[in-house]
């Protein structure tokens, strides 16, 4: 993730108002997520309960939802190889 911000520096301009813009649907969709039973709050920590296997995702038939999966699955894969969440913090020149 580190490499590919360094080559599109320009996806930093205004990056913290279009985070802040999102703020109300995350909070939206984490609460239908628990309502759902999708995540769990344990010990003040958000988790996964239940997952989509890659069979169900790939048998969506809307195209554009299922591109959305694959976007989600490679920020997922980018998130975990930046370790610890104070990295990702910093690439993106957020504090905490």
């Amino acid at each position: 993730m580190v490499v590919w911000i360094q080559r599109s520096p320009d996806v930093l301009v205004g990056f913290s108002e279009r985070a802040k813009s999102l703020v109300p649907f995350a909070n939206e969709s984490v609460e239908f997520l628990l309502q759902q039973k999708i995540l769990q709050i344990t010990n003040g920590e958000l988790s996964v309960v239940k997952t989509l296997s890659k069979s169900k995702i790939d048998a969506i038939a809307d195209l554009e939802i299922h591109e959305c999966y694959n976007k989600a699955e490679n920020v997922g894969r980018w998130f975990a190889q930046m370790g610890a969440e104070e990295n990702i913090y910093a690439a993106w020149g957020v504090k905490p």
